[in-house]
């Protein structure tokens, strides 16, 4: 098991950016870090690693095979930590990606969810909302679970 308290978790932006923009000079730009900066913290991770990572090739760099099979785990852990800490310092509406399930039994249902969904997209455009509007009659009897 790797142990983590030796490893910057810094270094993680870094390599996702490098995937991403394929230059440690875009990478550096887009995490507001000098070049040198950005290249010595690869350094370092090539060394936590024990792969090269990245690899010349033309103008940019490609990924290794150890690279691409690390990509898209650390994606996820740091997409699920920034709307961790994002969440963590209040609710923006307006930046929120956030997905609600409403259930309304109600015979207005429908209605009630339609303008519900107009106010949410005015002030939360990235916000999905599902509804659950079906209403069952006072007079329909209880079915027994079959289990």
């Amino acid at each position: 098991m790797f142990n983590l308290r030796s490893l910057d978790l810094n270094l993680l932006t870094v390599f996702e950016a490098i995937y991403e923009l394929s230059t440690v000079s875009a990478a550096a730009d887009r995490l507001a870090l000098s070049q040198s900066a950005t290249s010595h913290a690869l350094s370092r991770l090539r060394d936590a690693c024990g792969d090269e990572l990245f690899v010349r090739a033309g103008q940019g760099l490609i990924p290794t095979p150890t690279a691409q099979a690390m990509y898209s785990s650390i994606k996820q852990a740091l997409e699920a930590l920034r709307a961790t800490l994002a969440e963590a310092s209040g609710f923006d509406p307006a930046q929120s990606q956030r997905h609600f399930r409403i259930s309304i039994p109600h015979p207005m249902g429908p209605f009630y969810a339609l303008g519900l969904r107009a106010a949410v997209l005015a002030a939360a455009p990235g916000v999905v909302l599902t509804f659950d509007t079906v209403s069952l009659p006072v007079a329909l009897p209880q079915t027994p679970s079959t289990n």
